[in-house]
């Protein structure tokens, strides 16, 4: 898909003095600016990630991501029968695991970003699960994180409890991509892609240290269940020797 349906048509001044570049204007306000007279629907939010996906593979073609995907840097473009979206911002586009510093918005980086590691598939993401869970709820997982703050993350908040609207299916999507942990995370575009285009496949997400009760019931109760009858049948072996 061209890049001109993810971004504003971007060009360089010829004989320009200085180096900068020049930006198609678009009437539109940002998405962090849209959300403060609505949260988005869930068809609007499922929209708005397989947007943003999609231009991070388009760039990624180029071996080059964002480094900034946040609301501020997305418009909300009104469309005949829905709302439609440009990401903006090209100052912030760098090579892949180029950056190894705090580069970008506190409350969008992945934590292992806080410990120097390189921007990547996996960060992006974190940023992408972000902006959808702020989309939803209006409120971040971790909650806002200020500049020079090194966060310590612990499990998200649930955003079914934020947004009653959300199917479970979602709040699983939701929750593994902004895992603060990097290998229970998405681990490239194309995997949250496809979760996001087929809920029926979406697995439950359980962050770490999850009681195996709450993450395999079944699993549990059938240990359960084989420990009593080794019980069972130690003690008749008792009872019968005597």
């Amino acid at each position: 898909m061209p890049l001109l349906n993810f971004f504003p048509h971007t060009f360089v001044i010829e004989n320009a003095t200085k180096r900068f570049y020049a930006m198609e204007f678009i009437e539109a306000p940002s998405l962090k600016m849209f959300l403060r007279s609505r949260q988005l629907a869930v068809d609007e939010a499922i929209a708005l990630g397989k947007f943003l996906l999609a231009a991070a593979q388009s760039l990624l073609r180029f071996d080059l991501v964002h480094g900034d995907l946040k609301p501020e840097n997305i418009l909300v473009v009104p469309g005949y029968d829905a709302i439609q979206f440009k990401l903006v911002d090209f100052g912030s586009v760098t090579e892949i695991f180029s950056v190894t510093s705090r580069a970008g918005t506190a409350s969008y980086l992945a934590p292992e970003r806080f410990q120097a590691a390189p921007i990547s598939e996996r960060t992006e993401i974190f940023a992408i699960g972000v902006t959808l869970f702020e989309s939803l709820t209006k409120s971040f997982p971790f909650g806002e994180i200020e500049r020079y703050q090194t966060p310590k993350f612990h499990a998200a908040k649930r955003p079914g409890k934020l947004n009653a609207n959300l199917p479970p299916w979602l709040e699983s999507l939701l929750l593994r991509a902004v895992s603060p942990e990097a290998e229970t995370r998405y681990q490239n575009y194309s995997e949250m892609l496809f979760d996001l285009s087929h809920p029926d496949k979406v697995a439950p997400f359980h962050p770490k240290n999850t009681p195996l009760s709450v993450r395999d019931p079944l699993r549990f109760y059938q240990i359960g269940f084989y420990l009593l009858l080794a019980v069972v049948i130690a003690l008749l072996c008792i009872l019968l020797r005597r």
